[in-house]
């Protein structure tokens, strides 16, 4: 076994419990879909961290070029799934009672999601440079740019309750983040 295969076997195990709790979560969602409270920020929130969730793993592929690893890069590459990890955990509790609340439970722990989605972005920004500085992966001309107004956008979302601001935020990360993977994939061939 490589190196990558058994740092990519860890990576899997821990996405795949995040999307095993995702799965799980939604499925009691539906199944008592009548006695939740739901909240449509919420609700895309979930979905996108789905969707990055799955795109980091697959992102993780282009790592399996490096021969030669070190505990940092294998720490970074483990302490990212983590925190997506984490993401899901905050947004999807074990258990709700009759009546939960997700729209209460989505700002209650606004600090928690956004503050480690905002550490997440740092992290991505070392990956991607490793990944380019060691010649893994070209880094696009528009990554920097992009990472900054994510880390501004997450950061005030920590600080804000502002409902107009949470449901463009959600929105936006959606289309921002989709279509700079939609960009890359194709530029970056």
């Amino acid at each position: 076994m490589t190196q990558f295969e058994y740092l990519g076997v860890f990576i899997s195990v821990i996405i795949g419990l995040a999307v095993a709790h995702f799965i799980k979560s939604a499925g009691n969602i539906i199944v008592n879909r009548k006695d939740l409270r739901l909240y449509w920020i919420h609700s895309i929130w979930c979905l996108n961290i789905l969707l990055y969730l799955v795109n980091f793993w697959w992102f993780v592929f282009y790592w399996s070029k490096l021969q030669q690893w070190n505990y940092f890069l294998f720490l970074l590459l483990i302490s990212y799934a983590i925190l997506l990890s984490l993401l899901t955990l905050i947004l999807l509790p074990g258990k709700t009672s009759d009546g939960y609340n997700f729209k209460n439970h989505f700002y209650s722990k606004r600090k928690w999601f956004f503050g480690l989605h905002s550490l997440l972005w740092f992290i991505d920004m070392a990956e991607t440079y490793l990944k380019q500085s060691i010649g893994v992966r070209e880094m696009h001309l528009l990554y920097i740019p992009f990472n900054l107004a994510l880390i501004l956008l997450t950061i005030a979302a920590i600080f804000t309750k502002n409902k107009r601001y949470h449901g463009f935020f959600v929105i936006f990360w959606f289309v921002w983040v989709m279509g700079y993977i939609t960009l890359a994939l194709v530029w970056l061939k």
